[in-house]
């Protein structure tokens, strides 16, 4: 009889220690992959978006005051066919960065300077050896709180996703007829950063999704995502933006800095987030 009680005692004891313990877990998986998000945006937002330069090309001798292309625009290739703003980011991200500004230790993906020289700049994204450089698991373009793999030889995949600001025409409309609904990016051409008003620590440049998540190579609006108009509710699973962390969202601002942003914040607060005005954009 004891020896039952003594059994029932520690089966009390083990239920109620890992009704303390599993939840520490869980909080501390949440914790350190927000971590880990926070550092895929480092390198891309704070190093590789501010090294902006073509693969396997020479890389500014210091930090540009703009943000680049949201697709790679220097080719005739169609929008949606383009190489992604990725491009961009390869060679500083393999190299480190050229310029003493931006002072951070480096260590070079395996596999990538191998894949550098075979860039087509004058080809689409899924053509000769560009298709090849997608099959490339780039592994600061996935997030890590809901990354799984898919198969090789086939074009990997990426959750993080530039700012095109709101309505699906918006990234191709001219600098000179940027609207209050103007993103970070645009299709054709940079984003000077005296051009966002709102300031760089209030405008989102990169955020993630876990919806259509789209090949990382791949321009136009696979990687470069706006906000629907009439859209007030974007964030969460299934939704435009969000649903790989829970509770909220990390975002990357154009100054470099990540921040995670509770889901629960206001629709109309986040929308100032996603234009470079600082003007209101009511939900049509």
């Amino acid at each position: 009889m004891a020896k039952v009680i003594l059994v029932i005692v520690v089966l009390v004891l083990l239920f109620l220690l890992g009704g303390l313990i599993f939840p520490y877990l869980f909080h501390s998986q949440q914790n350190s992959q927000r971590e880990n998000c926070k550092n895929h945006y480092r390198i891309l937002g704070t190093i590789g978006l501010q090294s902006p330069s073509i693969p396997n090309g020479p890389m500014p001798a210091t930090v540009v005051d703009y943000l680049p292309a949201g697709t790679f625009d220097r080719t005739q290739v169609p929008v949606a066919d383009r190489c992604s703003w990725y491009v961009w980011t390869l060679n500083v991200v393999d190299q480190g960065p050229s310029n003493p500004e931006l002072k951070i230790g480096h260590r070079s993906p395996k596999g990538l300077a191998e894949i550098l020289p075979m860039f087509a700049a004058d080809a689409a994204w899924n053509e000769g050896d560009n298709s090849r450089i997608s099959h490339y698991f780039l592994k600061i373009a996935r997030c890590p709180a809901v990354y799984s793999p898919v198969g090789e030889n086939t074009p990997q995949l990426a959750n993080y996703v530039a700012n095109g600001g709101i309505g699906n025409g918006t990234p191709a409309e001219p600098l000179v007829k940027q609207s209050a609904n103007a993103g970070a990016f645009r299709y054709d051409g940079n984003t000077p950063f005296s051009l966002i008003v709102d300031g760089l620590s209030n405008t989102i440049a990169l955020l993630e999704t876990n919806s259509e998540i789209p090949p990382w190579l791949k321009g136009g609006s696979a990687t470069l995502r706006t906000l629907e108009k009439n859209e007030n509710e974007p964030l969460g699973e299934g939704k435009s933006f969000g649903g790989c962390h829970e509770g909220g969202i990390m975002v990357c601002f154009a100054d470099g800095s990540a921040r995670f942003i509770g889901g629960t914040i206001d629709p109309q607060v986040f929308r100032t987030h996603l234009t470079i005005s600082d003007e209101m954009t009511p939900v049509e």
